[in-house]
């Protein structure tokens, strides 16, 4: 009786289900759940610590996904150095650009920026700005280089509303955009 008690409530379960999955609905489907925060350019703004070397470089989508493919400029750094790294995110589908980095710095409690490097690359990054509760926030960072290399590095924005903690990986929250520098260490 019980076995057939249970399948029973499967079949309404999935009654219910394709039911409510057949449902008109009125608003079109956005393609993200975070519209406002469109990102079409994410720009590093690289400079070694000691001098007044300072390179930008650009990840651009301006047709966001299923058109063109991004442009995307290479890292080059020096080995044995450490760099001040700034990243910038844009949404340059607007006449003028809208600077997110902005919306990003107002609501640092809800957003963190990650750097993944590619599996064994020589290189070490760690963050140097925080929010307001004192947890990484990543729109500022330093990277040290060892010995001459190639790999790459994703640059990873995460919109976690009210779940940011200070040892959050990678994995926890959405992700607003994510992207992959080519990397190469001279």
């Amino acid at each position: 009786m019980k076995r057939k008690m249970k399948s029973i409530a499967m079949i309404f379960m999935g009654l219910s289900l394709f039911m409510t999955s057949c449902e008109k609905d009125d608003e079109p489907t956005p393609p993200s759940t975070n519209e406002e925060e469109l990102i079409t350019t994410v720009k590093l703004k690289v400079t070694q610590i000691g001098t007044t070397d300072t390179s930008v470089v650009i990840w651009k989508d301006i047709d966001g996904i299923g058109g063109n493919l991004p442009s995307i400029d290479t890292i080059k750094l020096s080995a044995n150095k450490t760099y001040d790294v700034e990243v910038e995110f844009l949404d340059e589908s607007k006449n003028p650009a809208e600077d997110i980095t902005e919306e990003i710095k107002e609501e640092d409690d809800e957003h963190e920026v990650f750097y993944v490097k590619s599996k064994n690359l020589p290189l070490v990054i760690y963050t140097t700005d925080v929010d307001a509760a004192q947890r990484p926030l990543g729109l500022e960072s330093n990277w040290i280089t060892t010995k001459a290399t190639t790999g790459s590095v994703q640059v990873v924005l995460k919109h976690k509303p009210g779940i940011k903690d200070s040892n959050d990986d990678v994995n926890k929250g959405e992700t607003d955009i994510e992207v992959v520098f080519p990397l190469k260490v001279q």
